[in-house]
């Protein structure tokens, strides 16, 4: 599976289609698609033989210009569209029927303007609530990619910090370590809850040179590795109480019982986790 930030694959997409067979690629996640409603021929280039490009374009709420999102995959996989509508990120979901299912999240977030207004504290409020919901409702595999837009190589960087707190929270994993822009920031990013986590394997990035971003690929591994377990014990009849309660009730890492659901109350165990750490 890959990532590319096409920026444009209207004049590219016969190298994206050289790409996709030279890399044996399966599954080719695009943001910056630029193909309006409609399509084109761009599309006909774009795909090779026994391929598809699920395409979602930019919302016209959005403005007529850039953006775009989609997923250029293999016939030989089952792929269902179950896309949403958010502000200040396009969003598509796709659940790919193979071996063994996943559902894929392709997000493109546009950056910050004074004309759309999307700031970062809206997009980090939005796309928490969006991650957390997708968390309670979806059991499976799952894998979140895209261009966020926000510095994540930088450790004090707000917008960073924010996002690690909140795959923290979710017990969720970033994968990309290396720059993905040509400026040496780490725009695209590649998000898995555990399941899908230790499927990944040798994710590396690549200059192309086929825009100002690198493409990002990786492999799907069929099988999980076993896993390990670690305990660590803390030593409660030490413990300043009122504090405690006072720490749990400001980081909201409770949830009333008599309305939870199962995935709302593991929420609610990895926020507590996460406090008393």
């Amino acid at each position: 599976m890959a990532l590319l930030n096409a920026q444009s694959v209207g004049n590219k997409a016969e190298d994206i289609h050289e790409l996709v067979l030279d890399k044996n690629i399966q599954a080719l996640a695009i943001t910056e698609t630029w193909i309006k409603p409609g399509g084109g021929p761009a599309i006909v280039d774009l795909c090779p033989q026994d391929f598809t490009l699920i395409h979602k374009p930019r919302p016209t709420s959005k403005g007529k210009r850039g953006g775009g999102i989609g997923i250029l995959i293999s016939s030989s996989k089952q792929a269902e569209v179950l896309s949403e509508e958010h502000r200040t990120f396009e969003l598509m979901e796709v659940k790919i029927k193979a071996r063994k299912e996943i559902l894929a999240v392709v997000i493109y977030r546009p950056p910050p303007s004074t004309k759309n207004r999307y700031t970062s504290t809206a997009f980090l409020d939005e796309f928490e609530e969006y991650l957390t919901s997708l968390f309670i409702r979806i059991s499976g595999d799952l894998i979140v990619l895209g261009d966020f837009t926000l510095y994540f190589e930088i450790e004090n960087d707000t917008q960073a910090k924010k996002m690690n707190e909140l795959l923290l929270t979710l017990g969720m994993k970033q994968h990309v370590e290396e720059a993905t822009h040509k400026s040496g920031h780490t725009l695209d990013l590649v998000i898995t809850n555990e399941s899908a986590g230790s499927r990944i394997d040798d994710i590396e990035v690549d200059d192309v040179r086929l825009s100002d971003q690198h493409l990002i690929y990786f492999n799907l591994t069929n099988n999980n590795p076993k896993k390990t377990t670690q305990r660590n014990c803390r030593k409660f009849k030490r413990m300043n109480k009122a504090a405690f309660s006072t720490a749990l009730k400001r980081r909201r890492a409770y949830l009333p019982l008599s309305s939870t659901t199962k995935k709302e109350l593991d929420l609610a165990v990895n926020k507590y986790h996460r406090t008393i750490t």
